[in-house]
């Protein structure tokens, strides 16, 4: 006997992808894959963050935009939730909530072409974190 597949419902696949606090966020912006994917919840987490907040968030609402996939973020803090509407980011408090609300594409993030490249990616971290250190010390 055949198996029956499921007639395609019509209903938004919504995936839900945590990022690591301080491990590799480029494998986590990797598994946007769009496409059947639908929507992506990118789950930041509760302590501890990337060492380059803004600029995980601006690549990640830019490769949402390329592969035309809606992108939500949830977190409960107010610096990363200013940075996200910076980019058109909706934010959340949690997980259902995103799941329950409708959101579109985040709009054109546009970078910096010296920052396209790899190499332009690392100096901007390194950048960013020397700027971090140095606030930590004042």
């Amino acid at each position: 006997m055949a198996a029956r597949r499921r007639a395609y419902t019509g209903a938004v696949k919504t995936s839900q992808i945590q990022l690591p606090p301080d491990g590799d966020w480029r494998a986590t912006l990797a598994r946007i894959r769009g496409g059947t994917q639908g929507r992506v919840i990118l789950l930041w987490p509760e302590r501890g963050e990337p060492r380059a907040p803004r600029l995980v968030l601006q690549l990640a609402a830019r490769r949402c935009q390329r592969l035309r996939v809606p992108l939500a973020l949830v977190t409960s803090k107010p610096d990363i939730r200013a940075m996200a509407d910076e980019f058109g980011i909706p934010t959340f408090g949690n997980a259902r909530q995103a799941r329950k609300e409708s959101w579109d594409l985040p709009p054109k993030v546009s970078m910096p072409k010296p920052a396209l490249t790899m190499e332009g990616i690392y100096l901007r971290i390194m950048a960013e974190e020397r700027r971090a250190k140095l606030a930590g010390l004042e």
